[in-house]
């Protein structure tokens, strides 16, 4: 399954300590899809054909005394979060290859299956926070002077007067875009309670479905700290991100600490927790994706003031 290296030991036991894919393609057969996969597939599918009517939908806010351009840019985020969500789908296709390998479950099957979990991971994550703007720019249909996120407005016009506004529809400012997170999906709530609708209220709860879910605090956690930070190698001869250096203040020495290969023993239970964290996630965010469309299939109309 991989290309590795392999070390030797003071014992003579060979340990890996580097890998390399020759492929991300799982071996085995095309496995069909899950549920889950199929609903994110479906609601990716109808999200990206909503994307294809920004124009249309544009006419409707407009009409409705909406801002200009804020229902295309509205519709064009879903359409290109839907994508994503498309992708998330057909990665954990892949994924669910690698999970139903019977034989070989090693140190490769390990390190390839974590790499298709993370692949998934990145798509889902994409999906995501399109998913968060998405919401946002629901919300901004109606404009309140009240909230968190006309807080925001205010202060940004105060230090750069000069700017553009802060939620205008097309802002190329990265500051007009928001992260999926606890801390958002809690701001997304408030701005909700203080537009004092109903339908934007569901909007924010549809959201705050994905981010309260441990699991997906979990998996999203991982993906920080190894995308921005340290990814850990997967091999088991490898040195792991920790200081060798041991410092005893109470005889002011240090001492240095030489791992033997080995130390790190494969664990395919982790490795399979990540991946069906990772693939739960797919179903928690589809499903949340699902409320949105519901609500803008079935209640565009409220959201604009009609």
């Amino acid at each position: 399954m991989t290309d590795s290296d392999e070390s030797p030991t003071d014992t003579d036991v060979d340990v890996l300590v580097a890998m390399a894919l020759p492929t991300f393609d799982a071996p085995g057969v095309v496995v069909r899809p899950t549920a889950a996969e199929s609903a994110a597939i479906a609601v990716g599918m109808d999200l990206q054909q909503l994307g294809s009517q920004a124009t249309w939908h544009e006419i409707r806010g407009s009409v409705a005394g909406v801002e200009r351009g804020r229902v295309a840019e509205l519709i064009g985020l879903a359409g290109a979060g839907g994508e994503q969500l498309g992708l998330a789908a057909t990665a954990s296709r892949d994924l669910g290859r690698w999970l139903a390998v019977e034989t070989d479950i090693n140190e490769g099957w390990g390190f390839a299956t974590r790499a298709a979990t993370e692949q998934m991971v990145g798509y889902l994550h994409s999906a995501s926070h399109h998913f968060g703007n998405l919401a946002l720019r629901t919300l901004l249909l109606r404009p309140s002077m009240l909230g968190p996120f006309a807080q925001k407005a205010k202060r940004f016009a105060a230090e750069r007067p000069d700017a553009p506004p802060l939620w205008k529809p097309y802002s190329t400012n990265a500051a007009s875009y928001i992260s999926l997170n606890r801390e958002s999906a809690r701001d997304l709530r408030k701005q909700a309670r203080a537009l004092g609708s109903g339908v934007f209220l569901d909007v924010a709860a549809a959201v705050s479905t994905v981010t309260a879910d441990d699991r997906w605090e979990r998996m999203t956690g991982r993906r920080h700290l190894e995308y921005h930070r340290w990814r850990t190698q997967t091999a088991p001869g490898a040195d792991g991100a920790e200081d060798p250096w041991v410092v005893d203040e109470s005889s002011a020495s240090m001492s240095l600490t030489v791992f033997a290969p080995g130390r790190m023993p494969f664990s395919p239970e982790a490795t399979i927790t990540d991946a069906t964290e990772a693939r739960a996630g797919l179903e928690l965010l589809s499903t949340a994706m699902r409320r949105w469309f519901d609500i803008w299939h079935d209640r565009s109309d409220e959201l604009m003031g009609v």
